[in-house]
């Protein structure tokens, strides 16, 4: 079914409208925009998503951006991932607390095949959050290992 003008134009809107809010308010960089469309919605392009994708991914953008003013409390599964973050860096293991490198840790572990990884651990689905934890708990474990050996 051919798409009509009115809706091409919509279409449109939105793609300007999260793109609009992906640059301006949120100030995501174009890598992590990507990955953020191939873990939402298995996409790379934000042209490649249906309308009904289109809706979500403003109203996902918007609450994004709606936290930048008021920080929200992150879920549970975020707060352990930080927490372990946390408690290796004080353990010796992890030279850089801050977000940043956490984000890049969870990156480079949920990198897959050709696929980038995911940009930040507040965006990890279910699964792949507690394939984050169960790794620095691992870590942890390792770390605890080495020094009652020695």
């Amino acid at each position: 079914m051919a798409m009509t003008t009115k809706g091409k134009r919509w279409r449109t809107g939105l793609i300007k409208k999260a793109k609009t809010i992906q640059n301006q308010v949120l100030h995501m960089s174009a890598e992590d925009y990507e990955t953020m469309l191939l873990v939402r919605y298995d996409k790379s392009s934000t042209a490649d998503l249906s309308i009904d994708a289109l809706k979500d991914l403003c109203a996902h953008l918007q609450k994004l951006a709606g936290q930048t003013k008021i920080p929200a409390l992150p879920d549970a599964q975020a707060r352990k991932i930080w927490t372990l973050w946390q408690e290796l860096h004080k353990a010796g293991e992890v030279r850089d607390p801050n977000e940043q490198a956490l984000n890049a840790f969870v990156k480079g572990q949920t990198k897959k095949g050709g696929k980038p990884g995911v940009g930040s651990y507040r965006w990890l689905n279910r699964h792949q959050a507690s394939t984050i934890i169960e790794s620095l708990k691992n870590w942890q474990k390792r770390i605890i290992k080495e020094k009652t050996a020695v």
